[in-house]
């Protein structure tokens, strides 16, 4: 990373208890749906009607409760993920001016032909830069704690049925690697078309 943590210490500690926070949802929200459906499936006359359909009714909203109550953290979320992200190009930004900036005139004259196509890929990578730290770093965090919760309940809850469900763990593997390569080549095959386009535009 590109940034000081002590200077950015509390943009970190926010990113940090959101992202959790967000990642603990679903796991939450599973509960509450069993319940609900447990709920549901009781058949037994030890309940009456009407108690049945207040707890229905404080369960269901407690779901509606735990969305709006999630909803200002995923928004601090996703203002800590890409202010990070924007901190970080612009750090990346400075530094390159910088370099750039105490070069001889004559390097620009050297390199005049050529400077236009890399300051074009400086920028492209740079970017890249950005949104790897920002918005897939947080799709990668929060699914992370999303997965480690719901194991955790799931275990909690069954762990037998949940230890014959991971039997099928290696295929989702291998299908994830296989479209993972094709994503792969299909990003190496774009990049190659556009440094192939602008070296056609800087031709003319």
């Amino acid at each position: 990373m590109n940034i000081r943590f002590r200077k950015n210490i509390w943009l970190l500690i926010l990113i940090l208890v959101c992202t959790v926070i967000n990642g603990l949802v679903p796991a939450i929200s599973s509960i509450l749906f069993g319940r609900i459906f447990h709920l549901l499936d009781d058949n037994s006359d030890k309940v009456d009607y009407n108690t049945k359909r207040k707890q229905l009714v404080i369960r269901t909203m407690s779901i509606l409760i735990l969305g709006m109550g999630n909803l200002p953290f995923n928004w601090l979320a996703i203002y800590g993920w890409m202010m990070l992200g924007e901190r970080q190009s612009y750090i990346i930004r400075k530094k390159l001016f910088h370099e750039y900036f105490n070069l001889p005139c004559s390097w620009f004259d050297k390199y005049r032909s050529d400077i236009m196509g890399e300051f074009t890929q400086l920028h492209r990578c740079i970017e890249e830069v950005r949104s790897s730290s920002a918005e897939a770093s947080a799709i990668m965090s929060q699914s992370l704690v999303a997965v480690i919760a719901l194991i955790g309940t799931a275990f909690y809850f069954s762990w037998s049925l949940t230890l014959i469900i991971f039997c099928s763990t290696p295929f989702i593997i291998i299908c994830a690697v296989i479209f993972s390569n094709i994503f792969i080549n299909t990003q190496k095959k774009r990049i190659q078309s556009q440094n192939a386009l602008l070296n056609v535009l800087l031709g003319c």
